[in-house]
């Protein structure tokens, strides 16, 4: 049997973490003389309380996690932590229901960005600040995760991911824990430079800090009902910048500050993700255009912003891209299971999986044709082994399993094709808005029944931990072992 005593230890230091950030959103509805900041009071008192006694209760001297622990405490850590940081939601004025306070909390620590309040004019200010702190702890938390835990796991291939960022760093950072220093270290200084970009931009104080949590972290948790739909295009642009910067592999930036640009540039993985921007946004621009629907720059500048903010999962938007045409919705529907680089805060596939497949297609092909011939997998110049392929494959199906099970669970709840295939795949890949009226870029998931949030703060979990995290837990030679 496992020993859980290191888990649950953990547990309760991560949940009095959490109960210190819940005191900066009640100060800040005493700055704006908001009556609500009792409800954070009151839940960061709940947490501290529930955080203290699992460290009281499974005290360990040494704090050492196995593999299978690490497993079982990555799953927990934002089951229990989503658990808590819903309280909030469920205390203040709005007064929302449990299941879509969790979904709430899950949405905003997993940087999926989908919401389910359907009003967000009505929300006070500190439970606007709570969502961008979800978001930028959620940012975070993932990038250690990335960085410290699922390498060595072997989720999805990312032992590719730790070997490339390992040697490339050995020099300036010998050791995994001041890889994951330093990279946090980036990630706060483009929130404070994203925010005071804004603010230079136009932006209220208050929205600029917000919305650079968000958008670093690349979650979607705005302060507006229309996202940025009210702001110029030169804000729109800036956002775009940094929602790009969110979805790159942060350690990179940590590398680029030593060596220079020629770090970041260089860099298989990042060389494909921008392109890939490049053309899709190309794509749909072109198409505004051609079809009359806007002028060239009103539609470079708002094909720019959507298709970065669906592909880096943040989830944000500019305008109602349902009104585009069937050829912008269907692509981006498409976009919405690509997902930025490795290393960095987006959800989805991520792209150096894709790159991946391609090169299995490109050996395919060639050994059809000379069956004889010896083709070596390489990638960014690295041999790349069949335990990483294998990991790769096994990632994309249980991808693909685990959004047609979240639909057909959706669908049961009564929501129509469009809405719980869309749902389930936006939750999945962490990108926050789905495909039509009800959850669309203007829409939210407050309509949805209770059952069917709480099935899509599930699908958002499993997606956010790279699947194979999750499902492990399910087999009982784990537990047995």
């Amino acid at each position: 049997m496992i020993d859980v005593r290191p888990v649950f230890y953990a547990l309760g230091a991560l949940l009095c973490v959490l109960s210190v950030f819940m005191l900066v959103p009640m100060l800040a509805d005493l700055a704006f003389g908001h009556a609500d900041a009792s409800s954070f009071l009151i839940s960061a008192c709940v947490t501290a309380f529930f955080g203290v006694a699992l460290i009281l209760a499974f005290h360990v001297d040494d704090l050492k996690v196995d593999r299978r622990q690490g497993f079982l405490l990555t799953a927990l850590a934002w089951l229990v932590l989503s658990g808590f940081a819903a309280l909030p939601f469920r205390f203040s004025a709005m007064e929302m229901d449990y299941a879509a306070a969790y979904f709430e909390s899950m949405s905003g620590l997993t940087t999926t960005g989908s919401s389910a309040i359907a009003d967000l004019s009505i929300a006070p200010p500190g439970i606007l600040l709570w969502r961008g702190l979800l978001n930028a702890l959620g940012g975070a938390g993932i990038i250690v995760l990335a960085l410290v835990m699922l390498p060595f796991l072997s989720v999805g291939g990312m032992q590719l991911f730790r070997t490339e960022s390992s040697d490339r760093s050995e020099k300036l950072f010998p050791r995994i824990d001041q890889i994951a220093g330093a990279t946090i270290g980036v990630y706060s200084g483009l929130i404070l430079l994203c925010a005071f970009i804004y603010a230079a931009l136009g932006m209220e104080p208050f929205d600029a800090v917000v919305h650079a949590m968000a958008t670093i972290a690349t979650g979607g948790f705005g302060n507006h009902a229309d996202s940025f739909g009210s702001y110029p295009a030169p804000i729109l642009w800036a956002a775009t910048f940094f929602m790009a910067c969110g979805g790159m592999p942060l350690a990179l930036f940590a590398l680029t500050l030593n060596r220079g640009p020629r770090a970041l540039l260089s860099d298989t993985q990042v060389r494909a993700f921008v392109m890939f921007l490049v053309v899709a946004t190309i794509m749909v621009a072109g198409w505004l255009i051609l079809v009359g629907k806007a002028p060239i720059f009103w539609s470079l500048t708002h094909a720019a912003f959507n298709v970065v903010s669906i592909v880096t999962t943040t989830g944000f938007a500019s305008d109602d891209y349902m009104q585009w045409g069937t050829f912008v919705v269907m692509m981006f529907l498409f976009l919405t299971a690509v997902g930025g680089c490795t290393g960095s805060t987006t959800g989805g596939p991520k792209i150096f999986r894709y790159q991946v497949l391609a090169m299995l297609l490109r050996r395919h092909r060639n050994e059809t044709v000379m069956p004889h011939a010896v083709n070596v997998r390489r990638y960014g110049g690295r041999p790349v082994g069949d335990d990483v392929v294998r990991a790769v494959l096994v990632l994309f199906a249980l991808y693909g399993v685990t959004v047609i099970s979240l639909a057909l669970g959706l669908a049961a709840t009564g929501l129509d094709v469009e809405t719980s295939f869309s749902g389930a795949l936006t939750a999945v890949s962490n990108v926050g808005p789905g495909i039509g009226d009800q959850i669309g870029p203007v829409g939210s998931f407050a309509g949805l029944s209770d059952t069917a949030l709480w099935m899509l703060a599930f699908g958002m979990m499993v997606g956010r931990l790279e699947f194979t995290t999750v499902f492990i837990l399910f087999s009982r030679r784990f537990w047995r072992t």
